[in-house]
């Protein structure tokens, strides 16, 4: 699951919570296009980051030092605007199967975003 938080700075944090490893993902930011993208525990585990448009990779080539299963910050993204949301998303765990994660905004008095 993701959910996005504003850091205030022009930067929003993509917060994520997942059973399993992270191996790679790809999603789409809605609303926004991407001018950068890195931390988080995605440049903690030294992921291969790359953004066009409103599309965000990250990758792990090696076979060890995936994002372990828990919840925490994937990334932190620099936009050209307020983003309404997360989609195409496609979360791989070590095995290449996919997690199925979803942009969770229900529950929240602020939509998803914290």
């Amino acid at each position: 699951m993701f959910s996005l938080q504003d850091n205030v700075d022009g930067t929003w944090n993509v917060n994520y919570e997942s059973d399993s490893a992270i191996k790679s993902f790809e999603f789409v930011v809605d609303g926004s296009d991407v001018t950068s993208a890195g931390g988080g525990d995605a440049g903690a585990f030294e992921y291969t980051i790359e953004w066009s448009g409103a599309i965000v990779t990250g990758v792990r080539e090696h076979f060890f030092g995936y994002i372990p299963s828990g919840s925490g910050t994937l990334i932190v993204l620099e936009l050209t605007g307020t983003p309404t949301g997360l989609s195409g998303i496609l979360i791989l765990d070590p095995s290449g199967d996919n997690l199925n994660f979803t942009f969770d905004n229900i529950g929240c008095m602020d939509n998803g975003y914290q």
